[in-house]
């Protein structure tokens, strides 16, 4: 007789046979689920998860750092202002 769990039979728990981006997509679903009401933590959520406005904006402000393209590094830093001002400042970069 066989016991405890197998972890098939609670890979929904741990994500243990989910591809990698598959679990992250739910880890940070989970996350926002949990911080619903704090639009710092959902700020800071969004910091760390790729898919993200955030990580799309970021990965444009560093491609025009690395280009020297000041407009388009202008207009990133004007949105991260705009949209994450709870945990962003900008001002410092």
């Amino acid at each position: 007789m066989e016991m405890g769990m197998r972890p098939e039979d609670h890979s929904e728990l741990n994500g243990i046979h989910l591809k990698p981006e598959e679990f992250r997509a739910r880890r940070f679903a989970y996350m926002r689920e949990l911080y619903k009401g704090d639009p710092r933590a959902l700020q800071q959520i969004d910091i760390y998860d790729n898919s993200s406005p955030y990580g799309l904006h970021r990965r444009i402000l560093v491609k025009a750092l690395k280009d020297r393209d000041e407009e388009t590094e202008r207009n990133e830093l004007a949105w991260f202002r705009e949209h994450y001002p709870l945990v962003c400042n900008v001002g410092d970069i």
